[in-house]
């Protein structure tokens, strides 16, 4: 649903100013079964003596599933700035429509690199956010998302007690301010994004992954399993703002 807007003034004796509801941009999450397995040859598992194939088994069949959920959850910040929404624009996009009028952005009008200029006016961008009516919902970006690529440049931008790269004995304002959080299954190595606590980025976990073994009444091969159920997206683009990159 959208929001209404500042509450207007109520006059003594007069009836509260009721809004019918607006119902926002409908998002579907098609839950998507993911699977992998292993088979090993019934006398190679039998002569196992030492239990040495199962842990091992298990242990990359875990985490094959364990990168399946990363990619899946990273999905929606990758196509971000080129698959579209319920709403008809991509995840980050400088013109979100609100169904009642006016748009809104999460996204620097200029890309660019994550710098302390740019973190600078993305934060702007989240402060600045607004609901239907063009009214300011108060977020408060916590995170600050990044690719292995922008480690460090993160590190520097957020740990050091003068401004970066400048000559001059200025503060730097930005120290602290956000927690660097690195995601090493985001596809685009220059981008980088800021998210609020509050935030509608949904990972849902329909069938927690299960591991299953047995063995093949044919051939005696022992068979192990592992699977999950899932989805991954988004059913508001507000509380969180990004920029591709330059």
């Amino acid at each position: 649903m959208e929001g209404f807007g500042a509450a207007p003034i109520k006059l003594a004796g007069v009836s509260v100013n009721y809004f019918d509801l607006t119902e926002g941009y409908k998002t579907t999450f098609t839950h998507a079964t993911y699977a992998v397995g292993a088979k090993i040859e019934y006398e190679l598992y039998d002569d196992d003596l030492y239990d040495a194939l199962q842990p091992k088994i298990a242990r990359y069949l875990a985490r094959s599933l364990q990168q399946r959920m990363e990619i899946l959850g990273a999905t929606p910040i990758n196509t971000g700035f080129t698959t579209a929404g319920a709403d008809g624009q991509v995840l980050f996009s400088t013109a979100h429509p609100f169904k009642s009028g006016g748009t809104a952005s999460n996204r620097l009008a200029v890309d660019a690199d994550l710098s302390t200029s740019s973190l600078s006016a993305l934060l702007t961008v989240m402060d600045t956010t607004t609901e239907a009516g063009a009214v300011n919902i108060k977020l408060n970006p916590t995170k600050l998302l990044i690719p292995p690529q922008s480690r460090w440049v993160a590190k520097t931008i957020l740990g050091s007690d003068q401004l970066p790269g400048s000559m001059d004995n200025d503060i730097n304002a930005l120290k602290n301010i956000l927690k660097p959080v690195m995601c090493n299954f985001f596809t685009d190595f220059d981008a980088f994004f800021v998210q609020d606590e509050d935030h509608d980025m949904t990972y849902y976990d329909r069938e927690k992954p299960k591991m299953e073994n047995s063995d093949d009444k044919d051939t005696f091969d022992a068979k192990f399993t592992i699977r999950m159920r899932s989805s991954a997206g988004y059913s508001d683009w507000r509380g969180i703002a990004g920029s591709r990159g330059a």
